[in-house]
């Protein structure tokens, strides 16, 4: 859905599709400049951006749809780096059985699962 941009300055991107949107801070309330933006990944229809709050630091996980005229966006409070995203969002998918053999190993103080991990 998405295509990867490895452009240093990626909030210029972001910028270049002539998007005027406004963003708040979800705790602070402060408006978001463009330089606190980095592009995580971009469709036609779509961005991934990660957003950090100059003025108290959160940092949001946001994804805003194009669906001309109508933009809407979906966002959400991190604890991850932008440089986090971007290695975790391509990353295997955590399946039940490993979630369960997790389990069963920490409940039988068998730590040489962390290994794997």
């Amino acid at each position: 859905m998405f295509n990867q941009i490895n452009k240093q300055d990626s909030s210029q991107s972001f910028q270049n599709q002539n998007l005027k949107v406004v963003f708040n801070c979800p705790i602070c309330g402060q408006s978001y400049d463009a330089t606190s933006m980095k592009l995580i990944e971009e469709s036609e229809e779509a961005h991934l951006l990660h957003i950090v709050c100059q003025n108290c630091g959160t940092q949001i996980l946001a994804l805003v749809m194009i669906n001309s005229p109508k933009i809407s966006s979906h966002g959400m409070i991190t604890d991850l780096t932008s440089r986090e995203v971007k290695k975790f969002k391509d990353s295997k998918k955590v399946k039940v059985d490993d979630v369960i053999d997790l389990n069963f190993a920490l409940n039988n103080k068998d730590f040489s699962i962390l290994e794997k991990i």
